[in-house]
């Protein structure tokens, strides 16, 4: 019986397939500071909880860009 292995760290490339992204946006999200890789020897890793972390940061902007525009378009239906 095998057991299932969750992974623990992305390659680039596996994150990139795993996120849906491209290698360069990648590189850019890492160079701005959102996305913390680490060094296993020559290899630059990911950790599961870092990508989730960076996921999440998204969500979390996204979000909040879209709640200004909701609430003015509220405000804007209103009675004057």
């Amino acid at each position: 019986m095998e057991a299932l292995v969750e992974t623990q760290a992305y390659d680039i490339r596996s994150f990139c397939k795993a996120y849906s992204v491209s290698r360069s946006f990648a590189y850019l999200e890492m160079k701005r500071g959102r996305l913390r890789p680490f060094k296993a020897g020559r290899r630059t890793l990911i950790s599961r909880a870092a990508a989730q972390a960076w996921q999440r940061s998204l969500e979390d902007a996204s979000q909040d860009a879209l709640a200004p525009a909701t609430s003015r378009a509220g405000g804007q239906s209103g009675a004057s």
